[in-house]
């Protein structure tokens, strides 16, 4: 009688060096952002835990928790909210769970009690996953008016002249995309490497472009941005050229954040090694951070302030948005226009709320919207280095 064969399938040698180089794969995977959330105290002493997600003031909320289920609870259930986050962003990296992450944008709408029209500011990234896109054609579609952003569109119309179209128009409008509408708002690219960042890396994590997925040729669409002469002196008064970068406080903080986010993507794709994360999910993470420092100059919640931006970007935005507060109130002298939406830059968004709210604008919702998801599979270190067979 023959003793039993050992089954070597069940253990694998591993050399103490690479035990040893494992172990530390481990710590820096350790290491690396865990997943945060929101956390909703119910007043039967329930607590849901997530990423709130939608909020209509002293109204219902929905959270959306580390599973993807999604509730909505009336405030009157609610016995307390505690945010992971600040207040007030337009752009956030939401870290739903370890292995799933949302960069989301804002759509915040604003009411004047005095008038009861509504002003929506939607958050705009230049590069989305293309559902995203679809959402927000379809929601801007809906206002009555759409003030979007585009340096050297021809914004000179006084909208308090023009017709708004009726409902019948509007739908033969939006039953078809014009051939050669025209190209998309965009902030100057020379200015900011980043912004030649994001075409490179549109392209590489199979994102897709705003100026391929929106139509802008609707009558009720009008330009509310600078001329490139007007940008031109925005730059002059700034004193900051197109090549040059002052070394501000906030260029520092800037910078420093940049370097942060690049050492924990490489920590990331170390940890790789032990977390089976694949790459794009590395570059996809890594590159919302970066855009949320680009449109905020803060963290990857996205809860800093205009005043925390250099030179250069405050110009760009205080200066644009001198612009688009001109065009507001001119459409917001239109008797048809109930529903205006603004469309431009999350960057832009917390200093145009701040005017709006000078307006007697308040709050009534705020709806964050994914952008792009950021979701893999763990991979067990067995099956990443073959000892699993």
């Amino acid at each position: 009688m023959h003793a039993p064969r050992p089954d070597h399938r069940a253990t694998a040698f591993v050399p103490p060096s690479v035990g040893r180089a494992l172990a530390v794969l481990a710590l820096l995977a350790a290491a690396l952002p865990a997943a945060s959330a929101d956390t909703v105290q119910l007043e039967d002493g329930r607590q849901l835990r997530g990423k709130i997600v939608l909020e209509e003031i002293g109204g219902p909320i929905r959270i959306v928790d580390a599973d993807g289920a999604a509730h909505t609870v009336a405030r009157s259930r609610i016995r307390a909210i505690v945010r992971d986050e600040p207040e007030g962003g337009y752009i956030r990296l939401a870290r739903y769970s370890e292995h799933w992450a949302r960069l989301e944008v804002a759509s915040v709408t604003l009411v004047q009690p005095s008038t009861g029209k509504q002003v929506t500011l939607a958050g705009a990234v230049h590069i989305a996953d293309p559902a995203y896109y679809r959402s927000l054609q379809r929601r801007l579609d809906e206002h009555d008016l759409v003030l979007f952003e585009g340096v050297g569109a021809d914004s000179s119309e006084d909208l308090r002249t023009i017709r708004l179209p009726d409902a019948a128009q509007r739908a033969r409008e939006l039953r078809r995309r014009p051939p050669g509408f025209p190209p998309p708002p965009s902030d100057p690219g020379p200015l900011d490497p980043l912004t030649t960042l994001q075409t490179l890396m549109g392209r590489a994590l199979d994102l897709t472009f705003q100026k391929d997925a929106l139509t802008y040729e609707r009558s009720w669409w009008k330009p509310a941005d600078v001329s490139v002469e007007e940008l031109k002196a925005l730059l002059a008064e700034s004193g900051v050229g197109p090549l040059e970068l002052l070394r501000t406080r906030a260029d520092r903080e800037a910078e420093q954040q940049f370097e942060r986010t690049m050492a924990r993507a490489l920590q990331d794709l170390a940890a790789s090694l032990v977390t089976g994360k694949p790459l794009q999910a590395i570059l996809k993470e890594s590159f919302g951070e970066l855009l949320v420092l680009q449109m905020t100059g803060a963290d990857a919640h996205g809860a800093g302030a205009v005043q925390k931006l250099g030179p250069l970007q405050l110009a760009l935005i205080v200066g644009r948005n001198d612009r688009v507060e001109q065009k507001l109130d001119e459409a917001l002298a239109l008797e048809d226009a109930r529903r205006i939406a603004i469309f431009y830059g999350a960057g832009h968004m917390p200093d145009l709320e701040a005017r709006l709210a000078r307006k007697g604008f308040r709050r009534a919702s705020v709806e964050w919207l994914p952008a792009w998801e950021i979701r893999w599979e763990p991979r067990s270190i067995w099956e990443r280095i073959g000892g699993g067979r």
